[in-house]
């Protein structure tokens, strides 16, 4: 910044701390409007639905989720069946319990012959 030295100097400087300062102003009332629409409810939930539809990674999850309820309901049912056995539903709860937790434990993406391959090297 010029040295201050007479008022013709005086006002160019307020005029420029003015504008600077409007278009500060302008900056963070927009960024302020953008926050505010991008906290609201409505849009918050619209976002995460397009996230939902959009982002295959949550797709994958929820999918491997309900494939092991799923595989875990199965083992249930196969073992106990539609008997009131205590100890059979008991078994039938262990392995389902076991059968999900595999399940979830499991990679996404299946190995290939040659990544299996290196794992027993």
């Amino acid at each position: 910044m010029q040295p201050i030295n007479d008022d013709y100097s005086l006002g160019q400087a307020i005029r420029a701390m003015e504008f600077q300062r409007e278009a500060e102003m302008h900056d963070l009332t927009s960024h302020f409007h953008h926050t505010v629409e991008s906290l609201n409810p409505k849009n918050i939930i619209r976002d995460k639905i397009a996230d939902i539809a959009g982002g295959s990674t949550l797709k994958n999850k929820i999918i491997k989720y309900g494939v092991g309820l799923l595989g875990g309901f199965i083992a249930r049912k196969a073992i106990v069946g539609k008997s009131h056995n205590f100890f059979k539903r008991m078994l039938g709860n262990a392995a389902q319990a076991a059968v999900s937790g595999m399940i979830l434990k499991a990679p996404l993406t299946p190995k290939t012959r040659h990544e299996s391959d290196s794992l027993m090297d």
